[in-house]
């Protein structure tokens, strides 16, 4: 506190993250919720001894507001099934097709295909058993995986000579399910009431 018990200036979050949560809150808890966050905010800095971390943190929060603000839950969730199992198929089929062909470095795309395969299979069961929290944590840190995967995918395409259309529209599938992913475990993790 400065002298005439006026508070000196808090820790607070990028203005534009402040804007961004304010959009996905009801308004009728605009005030509490972000007054609630921006208190933990300054929390946060002094917990994480970074403004970084505490950014980050205070992103996590605004992505589990995403599926209550779209208010489709359910579609969202049936929509990340779809992308999850549009991912398997084509993780399947990039196997089978660098089984069959067997050009060179096709075992490390067989590694790859089975990190597709899998990690849309333990997103789907995440989904299924949300109750099970270590397949929750597990799908979230397979996320990580997924945008490796997108991002080494994108940059082939980019500095290759050639433009293989399927191999972009997996990435994206990668890059959305990676998203899609997050902003439902953020949500589910911190809002299990909300029966996502």
């Amino acid at each position: 506190m400065a002298s005439g018990g006026v508070r000196m200036s808090p820790e607070q979050p990028p203005r534009w993250l402040e804007l961004t949560l304010l959009r996905l809150l009801p308004e009728r808890d605009r005030q509490t919720v972000s007054g609630d966050l921006l208190e933990e905010f300054e929390e946060q800095v002094q917990l994480r001894g970074s403004r970084l971390g505490a950014i980050i943190w205070y992103i996590r929060q605004i992505l589990s507001f995403v599926p209550a603000w779209l208010g489709l839950k359910s579609k969202l969730r049936l929509f990340l099934l779809s992308v999850c199992s549009f991912t398997a198929l084509s993780g399947l089929w990039l196997g089978a097709m660098g089984f069959r062909l067997k050009h060179p470095g096709y075992v490390e795309g067989e590694v790859i295909s089975g990190i597709i395969v899998s990690q849309a299979l333990l997103t789907i069961a995440a989904l299924w058993l949300r109750r099970m929290s270590i397949l929750l944590d597990l799908s979230a840190i397979g996320c990580l995986a997924l945008f490796w995967l997108a991002s080494k995918a994108l940059k082939g395409i980019i500095h290759g000579s050639n433009l293989e259309g399927y191999i972009l529209l997996i990435a994206l599938a990668l890059v959305v399910q990676a998203i899609s992913t997050l902003a439902m475990l953020i949500a589910e993790r911190n809002h299990p009431k909300l029966g996502i």
